[in-house]
């Protein structure tokens, strides 16, 4: 419902109780990220002419990565002092938070992981992850919208939300943000790639990480504000390097194109 224009979200983010246990919408987006960025993985594993097998094989690596990584960064990058005194707290994944840049380090350790494993070169995992990646940006966000989580800052535009199970006050939906740039990104790719034009080894890695990264580091500017440092927020910290290894893999990708239309050979 609305109220002089602004959306009243007061959304319980249990959707059932089953007895002692419950079903929440977050762990419902968690589930479909996994499926939605399985399949896509699969597809573009198997474009690239690896067998299904390989591609559910991943799967355990990505999980186990995505979910220790997104853990520990969210402990040591933003309480680092309460975690590092309860050190066992941080198995409390149930309790705590969840970090997207923890998570992106986590992934690119289980690609390598993976990768050097089954002897499949990185670049490939790689490229072909991202897909599954963009589900998860987009996904993940909503689910911390129905948790009333990660909310923006306070603003008077039209269409902010008051999230009445944090504070009630109008705030930028960033979280809305956040799943719209992922979704558009991952439907850019989605777009290049049935075109079925030859690119680069690691252009779509590098394409995901240059634009979502950097579009998160503007995000930044509408959220609430975590650690502020030098006028730069935590998360925008932390996006610098992801956005730096995206334009370093498109150049890499680049000058590989330019070498093989060159008739050029080597590294």
């Amino acid at each position: 419902m609305k109220t002089a224009g602004v959306l009243v979200w007061n959304v319980d983010p249990v959707l059932l109780h089953l007895g002692p246990l419950e079903l929440r919408y977050y762990g419902i987006f968690f589930a479909l990220t996994v499926i939605g960025g399985y399949m896509l993985f699969e597809r573009r594993m198997t474009a690239l002419g690896y067998p299904r097998d390989l591609a559910a094989r991943f799967l355990l690596y990505a999980v186990a990565g995505l979910t220790v990584g997104a853990r520990l960064m969210h402990c040591l990058a933003y309480r680092p002092d309460f975690y590092l005194r309860n050190p066992l707290e941080i198995l409390k994944v149930w309790s705590g938070g969840l970090a997207s840049h923890g998570a992106a380090v986590g992934l690119l350790l289980a690609g390598a992981l993976f990768a050097r494993v089954t002897r499949t070169p990185f670049v490939d995992v790689a490229d072909c992850g991202v897909f599954a990646a963009g589900v998860g940006a987009a996904l993940v966000r909503l689910g911390n919208f129905f948790n009333s989580e990660i909310v923006g800052r306070v603003t008077a535009a039209p269409w902010a939300v008051r999230f009445m199970r944090r504070d009630g006050l109008p705030r930028h939906p960033s979280q809305v943000y956040e799943a719209l740039g992922a979704a558009v990104i991952l439907g850019a790719m989605l777009a290049l790639a049935a075109r079925g034009r030859g690119r680069p080894r690691g252009f779509y890695f590098g394409f995901f990480m240059t634009a979502y990264f950097a579009f998160r580091f503007g995000v930044e500017f509408f959220k609430e504000y975590h650690t502020l440092r030098a006028g730069l927020t935590m998360g925008q910290y932390l996006s610098v390097p992801f956005l730096l290894v995206g334009l370093l893999a498109l150049l890499r990708g680049r000058r590989a194109g330019c070498r093989a239309a060159a008739g050029l050979s080597g590294p």
